[in-house]
């Protein structure tokens, strides 16, 4: 066996090394995508089954209180307008009680 020959033994070698380890990492990175694939989609189904809970929680509040109320909105106005009155007559009342004890 020459300097070459061994030479070439050991560039096969280390190619051949180089290819197994290569082809391990490979199975070892695509097992932990596959572990971590399947973490993600338990969490992302969990949170989607949530979201979807959430918007039947949201549409029923829509439907029950909201829509309602904006089907009244020309009467929730007036009853609006009409406390704005009442309160401001209060407010007006008082002060024209503090400002004749203040002149008193």
């Amino acid at each position: 066996m020459g300097d070459s020959s061994v030479v070439e033994f050991l560039r096969d070698l280390s190619i051949i090394i180089a290819v197994g380890m290569g082809g391990l990492l490979l199975l070892v990175l695509t097992v932990v995508a596959l572990m971590l694939y399947k973490k993600l989609s338990r969490t992302l189904a969990a949170i989607q089954g949530a979201a979807e809970n959430a918007q039947e929680g949201t549409k029923a509040i829509l439907d029950k209180f909201i829509k309602p109320a904006a089907g009244n909105t020309a009467a929730s106005f007036g009853v609006g307008r009409i406390a704005g009155f009442m309160f401001g007559l209060m407010k007006s009342r008082k002060s024209k009680k503090d400002k004749s004890k203040k002149d008193s």
